[in-house]
């Protein structure tokens, strides 16, 4: 799996032993327990604790290209840092067997479900308080006398 940044410079974020190690040892964050509800919660919803994962995961990467940790994290927006949890997610979940795999792919589909729906709640939820206001305001000036104007 792999993301592009703001620049549209593409990083692999396979996941290997050896990349599991090296976040743990630069982050704390065990990429092999990322399913847990407290790590995955805290990852997802972190964006600077993302980009730091991503940093130590693509460390090689970074040095390969001459990149400074402080110079990529300016390449990461918002759409760069959605790409990048839905690269490192699923190369997380690739790195396990087949039988474990599945489910952890399922735990990501089924979390970008609820936040998508999550989201359209809020927006009706935004649409109900406005409209009601709206009509408040109408109201309002309904009620107001047209002869107090500009006096």
């Amino acid at each position: 799996m792999s993301f592009k940044d703001a620049n549209g410079t593409q990083w692999d974020t396979s996941v290997t032993v050896g990349s599991i190690r090296r976040v743990k040892g630069v982050t704390g964050v065990d990429l092999a327990n990322i399913f847990d509800e407290k790590v995955y919660g805290q990852l997802v919803s972190d964006p600077f604790m993302l980009i730091d994962v991503i940093v130590a995961l693509i460390k090689p990467q970074l040095d390969e290209r001459d990149v400074k940790e402080d110079a990529f994290a300016e390449l990461c927006n918002g759409s760069t840092v959605e790409l990048a949890t839905e690269s490192l997610m699923r190369s997380i979940a690739e790195f396990f067997p087949a039988p474990k795999r599945k489910p952890l792919l399922h735990i990501w589909e089924r979390s970008q479900e609820s936040q998508l729906k999550m989201g359209e709640l809020a927006i009706q939820k935004i649409d109900q308080v406005m409209d009601h206001q709206e009509k408040e305001m109408a109201e309002k000036v309904e009620k107001m006398d047209p002869s107090t104007f500009g006096s």
